[in-house]
């Protein structure tokens, strides 16, 4: 920190600014998280260090939580196209006139991540006046826009200073010249972060324009906050209120030397506002499908700068676990939680909430995370010591989660969840082997399994039923018989099934309450992997296609009537999709 103000103020001004600092903060009879009295109450031999810092990350966070210019982006509300700036972020931003974003994935889950390079780039495009500074003569402003970035694999020099824009007025559009609109762009790892500033030009001396470029270039040369960062998004959990804390800390001392710079050197030109955005990896992997956003900055003005992410696909390890949300038939685009899987990933929606399953490459544990009500999944947990190779089957039956799993030697086991309780314990369902995940599916009164036989040479799938997950009726050939592992969903009295033929066709069959399914062959997509089904208002199916994308249909106006709805290019993996209803929106996961 003392390196950046040694890039503009002298010591004996460093000093004189130190002396008003601690005398303010006394004044106020209190500490402050940016610069505490453990910092500033420290000889100038004794250094304040990292570890230092990181012991002060609690509080910082806890400083930080509830102030509404400090926010956590929700990637998955961004990857369907919404803003990432709430109106309570825009109205807090005008209030102390600058703000900090993060948009990272999910919590790790206890491995290590492997992190590939990849060159990401950031591009100014245009901004939009939506209220004047004002402070001029003319009542129009000349607006320009100062920036740093820095990746953990590249700094962007020099720092970023856009021409003046002149007599903008509210409603003017202004494109970037197309010389000017690189902001960032280089390889990255884990994360890019950019600083902005929007200032209104009144003829500063050249010596601060000087100043403020060596300030913002002194900033791109410190390594610490990095390293910081960097361990916090590869090792802690929760980390989204202690970046905000590391990020916010970092723009306070850039606001901060501001007004030193604007003392010292008579500087006439107004900071209008100044934001901080991080993204990390799995952010990016979104933006490079969603490509552009606009980021807000309501400071004394008001403009609206639209960026575009014009760099590559972030390299995430084969196997990471993905998802693309569908509303009013319009798929968003992919969402990676950054957790790697060994087996299709599985969805359930419980206490509505969604909850995802998957098992960890490691040890073939079963692990899950959940969602809670702002889009902000917890950081995975094991289920007991439960293992599996196999994709997980959820159903939700008489007020509780029951899951059944595939064990290492295909036998298939259940147990069941409640927020009071936890985990059951598990039992097997006797007498039944697998080589394929089983189907499980529940109504008001029953719960159905379906499972396909063991010996690989046969391909006959069996049913059976239960009134209260633990007793079972004796497993019962259907007269069906599938390559892959068979789908299941029950609505109303009826049960539905879906499943990919001995002939390669996709197959879909009812059950009206009794007796067997009857089967209609409804599609032919050229995929080898098994379809999926679920009910909402109407019945849904998914699978994926032989060229990696999500094809999607559902039932028409009569059971014979089925309807390509739309597709998603996501590039999965091979393996069953997942699919879960939850608020409004058809969820479909898979791996990458």
């Amino acid at each position: 920190m003392l390196d950046l103000f040694r890039a503009v103020m002298t010591d004996d001004e460093i000093t004189a600014a130190g002396a008003e600092y601690r005398a303010a903060v006394t004044d106020l009879n209190g500490d402050v998280p940016l610069l505490p009295t453990t910092v500033t109450t420290k000889p100038l031999s004794e250094a304040f260090g990292v570890s230092d810092l990181k012991a002060h990350l609690p509080a910082m966070a806890e400083a930080n939580r509830g102030r509404a210019n400090c926010t956590a982006v929700n990637v998955g509300a961004m990857a369907e196209g919404q803003a990432i700036d709430s109106p309570a972020f825009k109205a807090a931003v005008d209030d102390v006139g600058f703000g900090t974003s993060v948009l990272i994935g999910p919590p790790p889950d206890g491995t290590t991540p492997v992190i590939s390079p990849f060159n990401a780039k950031f591009e100014f495009e245009n901004f939009l006046c939506r209220r004047e500074v004002g402070d001029g003569l003319s009542g129009r402003d000349e607006v320009y826009f100062t920036a740093a970035a820095r990746s953990d694999k590249h700094t962007q020099e020099p720092a970023y200073q856009s021409d003046e824009f002149e007599k903008v007025e509210q409603g003017d559009v202004r494109p970037f010249r197309s010389d000017q609109r690189l902001v960032f762009g280089g390889p990255a790892g884990a994360f890019v972060l950019v600083v902005v500033q929007v200032w209104e030009a009144d003829h500063s001396p050249d010596e601060f324009y000087d100043k403020l470029m060596m300030a913002l270039e002194a900033w791109l040369d410190q390594p610490f906050w990095v390293d910081l960062t960097l361990e916090i998004l590869t090792a802690m959990s929760g980390v989204g209120g202690t970046i905000i804390g590391v990020i916010d800390s970092i723009i306070q001392v850039f606001v901060s030397l501001k007004e030193c710079l604007r003392e010292f050197f008579n500087n006439a030109d107004d900071l209008s506002c100044e934001r901080a955005l991080l993204f990390d990896r799995h952010a990016m992997a979104t933006l490079y499908h969603r490509k552009d956003t606009e980021w807000e900055f309501n400071g004394d003005g008001h403009h609206s700068l639209r960026v575009k992410y014009t760099g590559e696909r972030p390299v995430l390890p084969t196997g990471t676990v993905q998802y693309v949300a569908m509303r009013a038939d319009k798929v968003s685009a992919p969402v990676s939680l950054g957790w790697k899987s060994a087996s299709p990933p599985t969805l359930a929606v419980f206490e509505n909430q969604l909850r995802c399953f998957y098992t960890r490459p490691a040890d073939d544990a079963v692990m899950w995370s959940t969602r809670d009500t702002h889009g902000v999944w917890s950081p995975p947990q094991p289920i007991g010591n439960w293992a599996s190779i196999y994709k997980l089957t959820p159903a939700v039956f008489q007020n509780k989660l029951f899951m059944a799993h595939v064990g290492l030697d295909g036998t298939v086991w259940i147990a069941h969840y409640t927020r009071s309780n936890g985990w059951s314990q598990t039992t097997r369902i006797p007498e039944i082997q697998t080589s394929q995940a089983v189907a499980l599916a529940a109504d008001a009164t029953w719960m159905y399994l379906m499972h396909r036989a063991a010996d690989p040479g046969r391909s006959d799938l069996f049913w059976q039923s239960s009134t209260n997950g633990s007793a079972w009726t004796a497993a019962e050939w259907n007269n069906w018989q599938s390559l892959r592992a068979p789908s299941l969903a029950a609505s109303g009295q009826s049960q539905w099934l879906v499943s990919l033929g001995t002939d390669g066709k996709n197959y879909v069959g009812k059950r009206p309450g009794s007796g067997r399914f009857n089967t209609k062959h409804i599609w032919s997509w050229g995929n080898d992997e098994a379809p999926t089904v679920v009910t909402t208002s109407n019945l849904w199916v998914a699978a994926r296609a032989d060229n990696g994308d999500i094809k999607f249909i559902k039932r028409g106006s009569t059971d014979d009537q089925w309807i390509e709805v739309t597709g998603a290019q996501v590039g999965a993996m091979p393996g069953e999709v997942a699919l879960a209803y939850h608020d409004e929106a058809l969820y479909a996961m898979y791996r990458r």
